[in-house]
C-alpha cells in the first residue's frame, strides 16, 4: 500500500528556503517541507501533500 496524497488549496507564498516553503492557508502560515510536496500549481493555488502531513498540520478542512 502506497502513500495517499491529498490536494490542499493555499492563498499565498511568503518565503522559500532550500528545504521548505512558507504558505498562507486560510489566513494562517505553515512551513511545508519541499521534500514532501508532490505537486504544486501556482495558478490554481494548490499543493499535493501526503495524507500524514495534512493530518499532522491540521489541514484536513482544506482538502479538495
Amino acid at each position: 500500500m502506497g502513500t495517499k496524497y491529498l490536494k490542499i488549496s493555499f492563498d499565498d507564498i511568503y518565503q522559500e528556503t532550500k528545504k521548505a516553503v512558507h504558505y498562507e492557508i486560510d489566513g494562517k502560515k505553515y512551513w511545508i517541507p519541499i521534500s514532501q510536496i508532490k505537486d504544486v500549481d501556482l495558478i490554481g493555488k494548490f499543493l499535493v501533500l501526503p495524507e500524514w502531513l495534512v493530518e499532522s498540520k491540521g489541514l484536513e478542512q482544506y482538502v479538495w
